[in-house]
């Protein structure tokens, strides 16, 4: 496996040692990155906040492919250069 599953505790979500030369890292991690959003709406949640450091350019490459748009700094992360959101899709119940 090349990354552990991440979890939503306290809203937050850390993937870490994701080896990028593991023939299924971009698979899982695009598969990751969709649990999350699911995850996010399910908890009633509209949008996705993400960072990241420059020199994760496959993470970098992951999440504007997955439709995040890079924005201004949202926290003071001291290892974050590359903040990126998504509005998600919420699905509207019966009026």
């Amino acid at each position: 496996m090349p990354a552990r599953r991440p979890s939503l505790t306290a809203g937050a979500v850390e993937i870490r040692s994701v080896d990028p030369e593991h023939p299924d890292a971009r698979r899982c991690l695009a598969a990751y990155v969709e649990e999350l959003e699911r995850r996010a709406v399910e908890h009633g949640d509209r949008v996705v906040q993400l960072e990241t450091n420059a020199l994760l350019v496959e993470a970098i490459a992951l999440y504007r492919c997955a439709g995040y748009v890079e924005v201004a700094a949202f926290n003071d992360e001291p290892f974050a250069d590359h903040w990126f959101r998504k509005d998600l899709q919420v699905a509207e119940g019966p009026e």
